[in-house]
């Protein structure tokens, strides 16, 4: 049986919320509470965005390599990799969110952790 994610009108579960207002200790105690949690990560809001655009967007390092590492980086079932691809429904990735916000350094992470896994497949 799945278990089910509650979510706000918009579609944002627990993990995004505690994403956009940059709580580590809660986006920490969600991904460790529950192996399951880890699902939630690939979820999107009503405009298709995850947990990992609302760190871009805001330009919170910490919390993109707490979502990052979550997942398995290497391997055929890359699951880091496949985080990093999600687009948006206008066709953005996260890295466009932390560039269009003016977080440079997010961007190159972003893009460099794509860039790695793609070299390393």
């Amino acid at each position: 049986m799945v278990k089910q994610v509650g979510t706000d009108e918009q579609g944002r579960t627990q993990l995004m919320l505690a994403a956009r207002y940059q709580s580590k200790e809660t986006v920490k105690a969600l991904l460790t509470y529950d192996a399951r949690r880890r699902g939630e990560l690939f979820l999107t809001d009503k405009d298709g965005r995850t947990a990992l655009f609302y760190a871009a967007e805001r330009g919170d390092k910490d919390i993109v390599w707490m979502l990052l590492s979550s997942l398995t980086g290497t391997g055929v079932f890359c699951q880091r990799g496949a985080l990093l691809d999600v687009r948006d429904n206008e066709g953005h990735l996260a890295e466009d969110w932390a560039q269009i916000n003016g977080h440079e350094e997010i961007r190159r992470i972003l893009s460099a952790e794509r860039l790695r896994i793609e070299y390393f497949e």
